[in-house]
């Protein structure tokens, strides 16, 4: 997904935790929202419950996006099977389930690449980065998957673990060596926040041969500074909306 391509227009659209604009994040519903808006890749989020299940949710805590309360770490995948992960988002979906990241992998062979970010941070799971690795292995969608995290210690972990995932190195900040950033965690790309991006930044990553995917761009003034700058993709909300924006900036 993030292989460098002179010849590709426009950006890959990534749809960041599915169409989660459109749908309640890191569902099935917003998934399948975004292959029927034309995404070129999916966006999750994994979390360990407390029998070491990867789970496919944001936040560490479940008060925002279910009806239950507490961390993830401290409730078993049975407890958090039963949240209703929908109806913080609207009645009509009311019963949406939380996904395991192994049925989310399923669902995903063969359909579309998955970008998966490991949420390590402020708290931190043992076991994060071998266990996805097993399910990835376990599904041969080494090429279909990449791996993302602002846990770049995780990210070199992995990467031992499995020299041939593609890697990226989230960030929000002005580095001042971006390609020393991707060297020293074995990364293939580098994923700034947009207000991190121009011109100059992506060049020198081109020329280290490392690509550039930018979040979380949902409005025209982002569209037009991810384009400005040159970057390989980015992930949005609204992979639709932000298709059209792009289509319309560059003639398409």
């Amino acid at each position: 997904m993030f292989a460098l391509d002179p010849t590709r227009r426009a950006p890959l659209v990534v749809a960041h935790r599915g169409a989660s604009g459109e749908a309640p994040e890191n569902t099935f519903a917003a998934f399948q929202g975004a292959i029927e808006q034309g995404a070129d890749a999916l966006e999750c989020d994994v979390h360990l419950s407390a029998d070491g299940v990867p789970v496919v949710l944001h936040d560490h805590d479940l008060g925002r996006t279910t009806d239950l309360r507490g961390l993830v770490r401290d409730l078993t995948w049975a407890e958090l099977s039963r949240a209703d992960a929908g109806s913080w988002f609207g009645a009509q979906y009311r019963g949406e389930r939380l996904p395991r990241l192994d049925d989310l992998l399923a669902w995903c062979r063969g359909r579309i690449p998955l970008s998966i970010e490991l949420k390590n941070g402020p708290i931190f799971y043992t076991d994060l980065e071998r266990l996805v690795v097993e399910q990835v292995r376990e599904k041969g969608m080494v090429d279909q998957v990449s791996v993302i995290s602002f846990d770049h210690p995780a990210l070199l972990r992995l990467r031992a673990q499995e020299g041939l995932l593609v890697t990226g190195a989230l960030y929000a900040a002005r580095l001042i060596d971006g390609p020393g950033l991707a060297r020293a965690t074995g990364a293939q790309a580098l994923l700034p926040h947009i207000a991190f991006v121009d011109r100059a930044m992506v060049e020198e990553a081109h020329g280290a041969g490392i690509a550039v995917s930018v979040w979380t761009v949902n409005h025209r003034d982002d569209v037009s500074l991810a384009l400005a700058a040159g970057v390989d993709a980015l992930a949005t909300d609204f992979p639709a909306r932000t298709r059209r924006l792009i289509d319309e900036a560059i003639g398409r």
